[in-house]
């Protein structure tokens, strides 16, 4: 994997730190990774 640094808003970063305390991901990383993959995914469909 590639590192890549980005700025998120406080809000959003406390939304992903409960769903990390929840269980549903392990870290910050794996969701960042996720919605990525989802969201770049998502938009290969519409071509």
């Amino acid at each position: 994997m590639v590192p890549v640094q980005v700025r998120i808003t406080r809000k959003i970063i406390e939304e992903i730190d409960l769903l990390v305390q929840k269980g549903i991901y392990s870290n910050r990383s794996e969701f960042i990774r996720d919605a990525t993959r989802r969201h770049v995914m998502g938009m290969s469909d519409k071509r």
